[in-house]
């Protein structure tokens, strides 16, 4: 009688067929995996370019603001260069530079007269809307001194006027010879840079 069981060869042929199974399994597996670890592999590098990318940004920032701070100076000195028109609604800062800069050439201010502001080219401006270009304006002043003093003094004075950080020109003064060394002045008309 025969056995309808398993034999031999039914069974060196299901080993075969698992064997083949699992190998398959394995291989799909496999790939599986490694995609996995590839796409894990791709989004490390990428994470590390951006870290180091930081890094590097970082390492600028901070190399910025040394030489802000490192130039500091220099940049609250452009700033007075031309000053701001709305710091000399009551032309403070004008008669405390031209005091101070008449006290350090020995020369007496008596007085500061102050006429309205006209444009950089000479003509007054008128009311118009706010445009993205400021134009320079100039501040007239006229500034009375004490006569008769030395002409060395009144010279000294003019320099500083000149060499002044903030923006000023002499556009007029008049100078009488009087004896010795000494002169006499009635006043100067100063321009002050606004924007």
């Amino acid at each position: 009688m025969k056995s309808a069981g398993l034999n031999a060869r039914k069974l060196r042929l299901l080993l075969l067929l698992s064997m083949i199974f699992i190998m398959v399994v394995a291989v799909v597996g496999f790939y599986f995996m490694q995609r996995q670890l590839h796409s894990y592999a791709d989004s490390i590098s990428h994470l590390n370019a951006d870290a180091a990318s930081g890094d590097q940004n970082l390492t600028t920032l901070r190399a910025l603001q040394t030489q802000l701070d490192e130039k500091a100076g220099i940049i609250s000195k452009t700033k007075a260069i031309v000053a701001e028109s709305k710091q000399y609604v009551y032309q403070d800062q004008i008669i405390e530079d031209l005091t101070r800069i008449g006290q350090e050439s020995g020369v007496t201010v008596t007085g500061f007269t102050f006429t309205s502001p006209a444009a950089a080219d000479g003509t007054t401006p008128t009311a118009t809307a706010p445009t993205a270009v400021s134009t320079l304006k100039s501040q007239k002043v006229t500034v009375s001194i004490a006569s008769p003093l030395n002409y060395d003094n009144l010279m000294k004075f003019i320099k500083k006027i000149e060499l002044n950080s903030m923006k000023m020109q002499i556009s007029s003064v008049s100078i009488t010879r009087e004896k010795g060394s000494n002169v006499s002045s009635d006043s100067f008309t100063i321009e002050v840079y606004v924007r």
